[in-house]
């Protein structure tokens, strides 16, 4: 049983986590609703793309960096972690900088939405770099600093996007918002005072694998299963259902914020109670379920009841296509949200690692899969995507039911 202190201070921890990532996810819907309501639903598709991208590579640095220095630092002491934090930061900033020369070269050959893309390319390493920062102080329960950060980002787009409207360009409010983050992280750098040990980089390579190749692997397909899905429904849907599936996406991100701070909450207590493995682990994971279902749902079902005058204010003409495939994304968040608090406790306990990656890679396949081959109406993807889901996260629980009678070391 959760002792209620305990309670108290994982509900501290989460409201200032969620405060952090409320500010965070602002400002990538504030971006949204400024491109959305000056584009048609075909440039808007172009900007889908641009970000999806983006995310992808915060995904890595997350899943190559900031991850694996949560779960390894959790048994560490202060010297080691403090190492540990300096050539994490490094291997943030590399994936920054190798991103953005990828991503570069693809855009001088794709000409649609290249105005998109390039500004966020450029500010790419020092975005990655404040990305990791944000969840490397969490874990290190410095939550006051990523806060101060984000809230510079947040009121630098809001100041400079009123100072320059009407824009000159369809992609000023893109520049202003990566300008304002590359601000942003450099508060984190002079408040949270970690040095980059470039010199110690092959030690960040190390420490990936100690955690092991499939187990980063997994880690990325559980961050960037909504990314990768808007994408596939550029390739498999006409421009408008694609801009609509991006804009569902919008519609729900106050449910994803409501997610992610759960997982992100739970994340280092989860680690620290699977070594060993208590019961304590299987409640928060339980609790978690609950919370990330009901907030995905909720938000969803209020999405219902507003007017259309209300809703073209925020996406423009993109609005109705969104609200057509509300209930695509919706059974697609609810799925990926439950599998990866599942994954997020299994992949802690070693003897469980190739079970989360395979539960996650297939579940990532069989949405995607879904998008691709019912993608004919906005009705059908949404029903086929909900009874799919359902299957996963019956198949889920089943397993989970199975782990949880396995012999361990549970207490």
């Amino acid at each position: 049983m959760i002792l209620a202190s305990s309670a108290q201070q994982f509900a501290r921890r989460a409201g200032l986590i969620g405060v952090d990532q409320a500010l965070s996810s602002a400002g990538n819907f504030a971006l949204t609703v400024v491109v959305a309501r000056q584009s048609t639903p075909t440039e808007f598709a172009q900007f889908g793309v641009a970000i999806g991208i983006y995310f992808v590579v915060l995904a890595l640095v997350r899943a190559l960096a900031s991850d694996p220095y949560v779960i390894l630092s959790a048994g560490a002491d202060p010297q080691e972690r403090r190492l540990m934090g300096g050539w994490s930061v490094s291997g943030a900033i590399l994936v920054g900088v190798v991103s953005s020369v990828a991503i570069l070269a693809a855009a001088l050959v794709w000409s649609n939405g290249r105005d998109y893309l390039i500004p966020i390319v450029v500010c790419l390493p020092a975005l990655a770099l404040h990305e990791h920062l944000r969840q490397l102080l969490i874990a290190q329960r410095r939550v006051s600093i990523p806060l101060a950060a984000d809230a510079v980002w947040l009121v630098g787009f809001f100041v400079l996007v009123t100072w320059f409207h009407p824009f000159s360009t369809a992609a000023m409010p893109v520049w202003i918002w990566a300008g304002t983050g590359v601000a942003a992280a450099l508060v984190s750098v002079a408040a949270s005072r970690i040095a980059p040990r470039i010199a110690q980089l092959g030690r960040w390579g190390i420490d990936i694998r100690r955690v092991g190749s499939s187990y980063s692997i997994q880690l990325l397909a559980g961050a960037v299963w909504w990314q990768i899905v808007a994408l596939v429904a550029v390739v498999f849907m006409d421009t408008e259902r694609a801009a609509g599936v991006r804009g569902a996406g919008v519609l729900l991100a106050v449910g994803s914020l409501a997610s992610t701070v759960w997982v992100t909450a739970a994340f280092p207590s989860i680690a620290q109670s699977a070594k060993p493995e208590t019961s304590r682990m299987w409640q928060i994971v339980g609790a978690v379920v609950v919370a990330v279902v009901t907030s995905v749902v909720a938000i969803a079902l209020l999405l219902l009841l507003v007017p259309d005058s209300y809703g073209r204010s925020l996406l423009g003409d993109s609005w109705l296509a969104a609200q057509a495939e509300l209930l695509f994304a919706t059974s697609t968040f609810v799925t990926m949200g439950v599998v990866s608090v599942v994954a997020v406790a299994m992949r802690a306990l070693e003897r469980l690692v190739a079970g989360a990656v395979m539960m996650v890679g297939a579940t990532f396949v069989i949405l995607v899969a879904t998008v691709a081959t019912a993608s004919a109406t906005p009705k059908a993807a949404g029903v086929s995507t909900t009874l799919v889901g359902l299957a996963v996260i019956a198949a889920v629980g089943s397993y989970v039911v199975r782990v949880i009678n396995q012999p361990s070391t549970v207490k």
